[in-house]
């Protein structure tokens, strides 16, 4: 099934002052009106690395004020390594993405990555499905943001519920709704211990070709429906 969900939300006026629900539980965010590689400048977001691009990577992703577009063949944004923005040990996770893929491949983008797999959380999508892996687990979702379109993808995980049914997926275009999982194996009541950098726009065998908006990674809570709303109606691409 593949979700073609127009948007045209309106940016917020006085953004700048807009706190997200769980401000304290926000490991990183990636907010490109500030630049590729601006430093963090909101109170909100002391625990934030700043997202700049790979030094080892031939190209940098192209930043037009307020969005970033990866090229699918090389670009990557990254924060360096260190524990605080990591979630390890935590038993849930949120994360929020606003994506606009110019071009799915059969072999799957990586949109985010917090950690080095297999000690790491990913989200990626081909042209069949959306994954997240947790270490070396996965959950997939017969859904697919429709090329040439801004689409907000919404995850969660919490180790409390019964196995299968750990994480939960939801899209925002512009209103948040959930998907059905086709399959969910991550059966883990704590994520493992990640390592390395967080990234954004992919890695060798796995190159995001598209657009990235707002992108938000919360550690230690579980974000319900109307709280990603809330970060939908107040943030864009």
């Amino acid at each position: 099934m593949s979700l073609g969900l127009g948007l045209g939300l309106p940016f917020t006026a006085g953004r700048g002052q807009w706190v997200p629900p769980q401000a304290d539980s926000l490991l990183w965010q990636l907010d490109p009106r500030a630049g590729i590689a601006a430093s963090p400048v909101d109170a909100w977001t002391a625990k934030r690395g700043a997202f700049s691009p790979t030094a080892t990577l031939t190209a940098r992703p192209t930043w037009d004020g307020t969005s970033v577009e990866f090229d699918g063949v090389d670009d990557a944004l990254t924060i360096a390594t260190t524990a605080a923005i990591h979630p390890s040990g935590a038993t849930k996770f949120s994360l929020l993405t606003w994506v606009y893929p110019v071009a799915p491949t059969a072999t799957a983008g990586i949109v985010l990555e917090t950690g080095t797999y297999p000690n790491s959380i990913q989200l990626q999508f081909g042209t069949a499905a959306c994954d997240i892996f947790v270490g070396t687990l996965q959950a997939r979702w017969p859904a697919v943001p429709t090329t040439g379109v801004w689409t907000a993808l919404c995850a969660t995980y919490d180790g409390s519920r019964s196995a299968g049914s750990r994480m939960r997926l939801f899209v925002g275009a512009p209103t948040v709704v959930e998907v059905s999982p086709a399959s969910d194996a991550v059966n883990v009541t704590a994520l493992p211990a990640a390592s390395g950098t967080a990234r954004i726009g992919g890695r060798t065998g796995g190159w995001y070709p598209g657009k990235k908006g707002d992108s938000f990674f919360w550690s230690g809570i579980e974000l319900v429906a109307g709280e990603f709303q809330q970060v939908v109606n107040a943030t864009n691409y």
